[in-house]
């Protein structure tokens, strides 16, 4: 059985490319950091957002990079093939512009855009909103979030995990917190040398596959 697999995050969750059929969606579309931006790529995917070529240019990752315009109907075969979804919640700083919510990159210190972008941090009670309209988004389809990782039980990485464990507990949604793996290996096994530890090392991506392994393959099991 070809499991389809569509992925709103970063690089992080590409381990899953070497156990599953993983959609285009991520790397032709976006990589979204916060809810409001997954709501945002969820609609545009299904068709229910009108974001036009011009505005994909401001909001979506790829389309910023490419400086390229795109259309939903590039996606919605890949969306609606898709069996389960893996949601990364890697941030809750929100960059609006107008009615778009724009991927970090557009609001950075090299970007040409001169519009005027409202940077807040999500509260917490409008990440458990966006969580479960994600859920009510992909229904019937299963869902599991992710979310960032921590090295110290403190700061603004920790606090985010924490929060969505919770919420993710509350909405009986599954929940993978990567950082709990520092509990079985070392930074260095599982992570790049970084001042700001971002990447899987090669042998971290082997590790991070095996347990998406056992969370999709559940899921999948509990949805056929």
């Amino acid at each position: 059985m070809t499991i389809n697999v569509t992925i709103f995050g970063s690089c992080r969750q590409q381990s899953i490319r070497d156990l599953y059929n993983v959609t285009s969606i991520q790397e032709e579309l976006t990589y979204p950091h916060y809810t409001k931006e997954v709501i945002q790529a969820i609609e545009f995917c299904k068709g229910i957002r009108p974001i036009t070529e011009e505005e994909s240019v401001l909001c979506f990752r790829t389309c910023i990079l490419r400086n390229k315009g795109t259309s939903y109907m590039n996606y919605l075969d890949s969306f609606n093939s898709t069996d389960i979804f893996v949601i990364e919640i890697a941030s809750r700083l929100s960059y609006e512009y107008k009615n778009l919510f724009l991927h970090h990159i557009r609001a950075e210190n090299n970007s040409t855009f001169k519009g005027d972008i409202t940077i807040r941090d999500l509260t917490d009670d409008e990440i458990e909103e966006d969580i479960s309209s994600i859920v009510k988004l992909l229904h019937p389809k299963p869902v599991v979030f992710v979310s960032h990782f921590y090295t110290y039980t403190h700061g603004k990485r920790y606090m985010l995990a924490s929060l969505l464990e919770r919420i993710c507990l509350k909405l009986n949604i599954p929940f993978f917190n990567p950082s709990l793996l520092l509990d079985e290996y070392s930074e260095s096994e599982l992570f790049e040398s970084e001042k700001v530890l971002n990447h899987y090392t090669q042998l971290g991506h082997s590790i991070v596959s095996r347990k998406y392994k056992q969370i999709i393959d559940n899921l999948i099991g509990k949805y056929t």
